[in-house]
């Protein structure tokens, strides 16, 4: 929100369940959350207040403020659990579908929060950046028990026939719906707003944007519709990669169409033009500006997406 507060969740499928209660309320706890809440402090103080059997809520919560502060919540209708990254060695906390403070060996996530683990170490300490997130572990094919092709090197494999790998275990499988990344407000530069990236859509098929809550608005082509035009482009390239819907076929994806020996595969030329907005990003940042400038920026950004979705998805 315009104060630098952020929240995002996960469903966590290990937490106490009541029969009767409500549940999958979570997106209004977000709302509440987004309208009411400076701090993390806040936030805690908002979810003691409506514990019970009306909250709703079985989920994992990332929250940050704009003190640089960050805290995950493991939140159901009558208690939850705060770990603060902090506390732990590696400055940062991993999640997916399961809550440290739930039933042990229940839940779902473990292969993703295996493999996110492996490629957040292999980053030997070093400042975790938006664009790693955005750029490589999002789109990571990787599972922990199987050797198979990352996009790293999808460029190993012919052109044709066909090289098929199952996502179903991966960080990017087929009903991953987007990538979002929150970048809080930094204490030491007050003036910087905070940002969120997105890639609309499964992570292979799409594009980071930034966007920005003093913007005022959102792009169009984001949100207008039953289904966003952008999104809707996203799906063109899905439907390329993931050709089959029966049954359990949705989860294999077809590499050879991504990136080949023969380089006529469109995620290379994706993963260039998100380069080069992460870093006009950057340059564009490097000055305090207006929200109509924001605005213009976050509009021109989420064009050459659009335009470069388009392109690829005609080759």
């Amino acid at each position: 929100n315009e104060t630098g507060f952020g929240i995002i969740n996960t469903a966590a499928y290990n937490l106490p369940e009541m029969t009767g209660e409500l549940k999958d309320l979570e997106g209004f706890l977000i709302a509440d959350a987004l309208r009411k809440c400076r701090t993390i402090d806040d936030f805690e103080t908002l979810v003691r207040t409506n514990l019970g059997q009306n909250l709703g809520v079985e989920s994992n919560f990332g929250v940050i403020d704009a003190a640089g502060n960050a805290m995950l919540f493991e939140i159901h209708n009558h208690g939850f659990k705060k770990f603060d990254p902090a506390n732990v060695p590696e400055k940062y906390l991993i999640n997916t579908n399961f809550s440290r403070s739930g039933t042990i060996d229940k839940g779902a996530g473990y292969m993703r929060f295996a493999r996110a683990t492996e490629l957040f170490a292999a980053l030997g300490g070093k400042l975790i950046r938006p664009e790693d997130i955005l750029h490589r572990f999002s789109r990571d094919t990787g599972n922990v028990l199987v050797d198979q092709p990352t996009p790293e090197n999808f460029n190993l494999y012919p052109a044709s026939p066909d090289t098929w790998i199952s996502t179903r275990d991966s960080i990017n499988k087929f009903y991953t719906s987007a990538c979002i990344v929150l970048v809080g407000k930094n204490p030491d530069h007050p003036k910087r707003p905070a940002m969120l990236w997105i890639i609309p859509g499964e992570p292979l098929t799409a594009i980071a944007i930034p966007l920005w809550v003093e913007a005022g608005k959102v792009p169009d082509i984001l949100w207008k519709g039953e289904k966003a035009a952008i999104w809707e482009e996203s799906a063109k390239l899905k439907a390329i990669i993931r050709p089959y819907r029966k049954g359990n076929m949705q989860d294999y994806m077809r590499i050879n169409r991504m990136d080949n020996k023969d380089h006529t595969g469109y995620l290379p030329g994706l993963l260039a033009i998100e380069n080069r907005i992460f870093k006009d990003t950057a340059d564009f940042l490097e000055h305090p500006h207006t929200p109509s400038e924001l605005a213009q920026f976050q509009e021109k950004m989420a064009e050459i997406v659009m335009d470069a979705l388009r392109l690829a998805a005609a080759q």
